[in-house]
């Protein structure tokens, strides 16, 4: 799965404009196939995959989804604060 997601992004990767990719993400939805000899065939990716939560299964995986590809995304650009601190930061020391 890695190496079919990997040649696909590989493959579109000259179409992405780095002007506009800057700041910004997106979730790409892979569907995969096995066959009864164990071969893996991708059908498609989908730049806007359904998020809904309509089992149990994807209740519990789609905000995992969620929350770790803010935390991939988000957190290098916004880190937490540091909290272990009672010190009182003045308005002028705020980020």
């Amino acid at each position: 799965m890695r190496t079919l997601i990997t040649d696909s992004i590989r493959a579109v990767a000259f179409k992405l404009d780095p002007d506009r990719i800057c700041n910004s993400f997106e979730i790409i939805g892979y569907d995969f196939m096995m066959d009864d000899d164990w071969r893996l065939y991708m059908i498609e990716a989908n730049t806007n995959p359904c998020l809904e939560t309509e089992s149990p299964l994807l209740s519990r995986i789609i905000p995992e989804l969620i929350e770790s590809t803010f935390k991939i995304v988000l957190d290098p650009i916004f880190p937490s604060p540091d909290l272990t601190t009672n010190r009182k930061l003045n308005i002028n020391e705020m980020p």
